[in-house]
């Protein structure tokens, strides 16, 4: 899925049904889900901490890499490249 949405982000295509996931209406569908991974990415690496009661250094590799997705999606400038045009 990740793959696929840097070919997303790159490319901008058009998508009915991704555009039917995409809960801000105001910006492109690949903006989005770039979010809804960074945080799905981020709980998924807390469960599993939880769950294996430990912390291994991959852990701490993908929760600053989603964090870091997330920051970046959040940033002004990208968010103005990515919003939908008028």
């Amino acid at each position: 899925m990740p793959c696929m949405l840097i070919f997303a982000l790159i490319r901008k295509p058009a998508s009915a049904f991704a555009e039917k996931l995409n809960c801000y209406h105001d910006m492109l569908w690949p903006w989005t889900f770039s979010v809804y991974i960074s945080f799905i990415l981020i709980t998924w690496i807390q469960l599993e901490m939880v769950f294996l009661q430990a912390v291994s250094w991959l852990h701490t590799f993908y929760m600053l890499l989603a964090i870091a997705i997330l920051f970046v999606a959040l940033l002004p400038t990208v968010r103005v490249q990515y919003r939908k045009p008028v």
